[in-house]
């Protein structure tokens, strides 16, 4: 029998063992310790930023970065509707309304000309959105320079979803480092682990300093339990800094792997009847955190989940788009964020009834990927007639 093949798992060994021995030996295994600064440190500079704040997870770091921007109650915020609900649901958390906005099919990623039309259509109503979160899906990229140049012309904020892009740049440029704030994740299949945990880099110091203030409950300076005002939990332990550590080391390894299967990937499936590849748009040099293709002419996703998990691979579907969560219809949803503002959606939802993420493990060997490959290739020459119906 074949051995199982994952999706994306974690890439641990002797060093992260080595790093959690010596923080454990230190004494210092939560939220206070010498490894969380020289973590945020060593992040900083990877992705080009002058400060990080290492926070709890990727949802911690968004939820933080829009509340230190003043995104409050009633306020617009436009996502992404082809996202993970992590994306969004900070916006809540924070009273916003959500503006789901419908992606590009050549980007996968948020459609700069309809939140133009959004924006002017709002401006006219005498509103505006507040803030946008770009989300560089699957290790794709959204064009920041379009985004830029319209959150100037319409003057919202921008704090970027980073955290399946880690390592992807645009024009030379690591995207997170184009907004105000931009975000990352370390969950536990993303570019590099600390099991739970996320980072918030930013220019600002002042920004820099708010957010630090804010994950460590707001407590003031001084030996006395005073608060100033309300804080969150979502302080890194030291543990986890530690672990972030050695995966630090292992990043550019890591990088060049998903390049190299991407590259795999691309040079077997162009031409496969039925396949549209990751991709790949000029300018962008992809991370590739979860290769992924998404299937036309006919093919049916789920047939293809099915026979490459009868084979022992590992494959997974697209995220569902936001609008189609069963919360987003709730009476309380409905109260908090005083309803869903809706632009159209019909790529978002095209895309994820397409969509898989392949096997895309830093350690996955070219045997293995081989294999994929070819059972790929299988399904792309026998075709189906089966067609994916999506349910309104």
């Amino acid at each position: 029998m074949n051995r199982k093949i994952s999706v994306c798992d974690p890439l641990l060994g002797p060093s992260e063992k080595e790093w959690l021995l010596k923080c454990i030996d230190s004494g210092f295994v939560s939220s206070a310790g010498p490894m969380i600064a020289e973590f945020e440190r060593q992040f900083a500079e990877f992705v080009g930023a002058r400060y990080a704040v290492a926070t709890a997870s990727g949802t911690a770091a968004l939820h933080v970065a829009l509340h230190v921007l003043g995104v409050g109650n009633g306020d617009i915020v436009a996502v992404p509707d082809l996202t993970f609900v992590a994306s969004m649901n900070p916006a809540l958390y924070c009273g916003a309304r959500p503006l789901l906005v419908d992606v590009r099919r050549e980007t996968w990623c948020l459609d700069g000309a309809l939140l133009s039309e959004l924006c002017t259509k709002l401006e006219r109503q005498g509103q505006k959105i507040r803030a946008v979160i770009p989300v560089h899906l699957y290790g794709c990229a959204c064009d920041m320079d379009e985004l830029i140049s319209l959150s100037k012309e319409f003057d919202f904020l921008v704090v970027e979803d980073a955290t399946e892009a880690l390592g992807t740049r645009l024009n030379g440029r690591p995207v997170g480092t184009f907004g105000q704030l931009g975000c990352f994740s370390f969950n536990g299949n993303k570019m590099i682990t600390t099991g739970a945990g996320g980072m918030v880099v930013t220019d600002s110091k002042e920004l820099a300093e708010k957010i630090r203030y804010l994950v460590n409950q707001a407590r003031d300076a001084s030996d006395r339990y005073i608060h100033s005002e309300m804080g969150f939990n979502y302080r890194m332990s030291n543990l986890a800094a530690a672990l972030g550590l050695a995966q630090m080391e292992r990043l550019p390894y890591v990088i060049r792997r998903k390049q190299e299967m991407a590259a795999r990937y691309r040079h077997a499936l162009k031409g496969a009847p039925g396949v549209q590849l990751h991709p790949e748009p000029i300018g962008v040099e992809g991370a590739f955190w979860l290769y992924s293709i998404a299937l036309n002419n006919g093919h049916n996703r789920d047939a293809w989940l099915e026979a490459l998990a009868a084979e022992g691979i590992g494959a997974r579907r697209f995220f569902e788009p936001l609008h189609r969560h069963p919360y987003m219809m709730t009476s309380l949803w409905r109260h908090t964020s005083d309803g869903a503002r809706m632009g159209p959606s019909g790529v978002s939802d095209d895309l994820a009834a397409r969509g898989i993420n392949l096997p895309s493990s830093a350690d996955l060997s070219d045997e293995d990927q081989h294999r994929v490959i070819a059972a790929l290739l299988r399904l792309a020459r026998a075709g189906t007639a089966q067609t994916v119906t999506i349910s309104s």
